[in-house]
């Protein structure tokens, strides 16, 4: 009797190594939408500096402009051209707040999305080690992570 006993309690708590496929499959979504998340923001950073430098030079033509305006003999060429500045130092300081908001608003949040992308794979890789329960493969995992992490922020800092 204890001999049955002992044998159903034996198969209750036998120790199954499965891989769980919702693990697996939500791995792999994170996975993509990390890359995804890099590209986009390899993107937005060439925008913004874009944008910067396309600042930088609708200052340098509204100088000019200036330049040209006060330089010209003819009154109403010059007051022209003096507008013309004007209104170029007005477009370069809109282009100077497009280029911060875009930077600070738009690629530090997707910054943010990447390093919260990196904690969620983290806990993914830790559940599937879990599953495993394999010691070595835990120590190898963790390694991964760290250097993960260390890539992470060298590539956003």
């Amino acid at each position: 009797m204890v001999n049955k006993a002992a044998d159903a309690v034996n198969k209750m708590t036998i120790k199954m190594n499965e891989s769980d496929a919702w693990f697996e499959e939500k791995q792999q979504q994170f996975e993509n939408l990390d890359q995804q998340l890099r590209k986009l923001h390899a993107s937005v950073e060439a925008l913004v500096c874009h944008r910067k430098e396309l600042s930088a030079n609708t200052a340098a033509f509204a100088k000019s402009a200036a330049m040209l305006g006060n330089s010209e003999d003819h009154t109403a060429l010059s007051r022209a051209l003096s507008q013309l500045a004007e209104v170029e130092e007005k477009i370069d300081q809109l282009h100077q707040e497009q280029a911060f908001a875009d930077f600070y608003m738009f690629s530090e949040l997707l910054s943010d999305y990447i390093r919260l992308i990196a904690a969620v794979k983290v806990s993914l890789i830790l559940q599937s080690s879990l599953n495993s329960s394999s010691v070595v493969c835990l120590k190898e995992e963790f390694g991964f992570l760290l250097d993960m992490c260390l890539t992470v922020n060298s590539i956003l800092f």
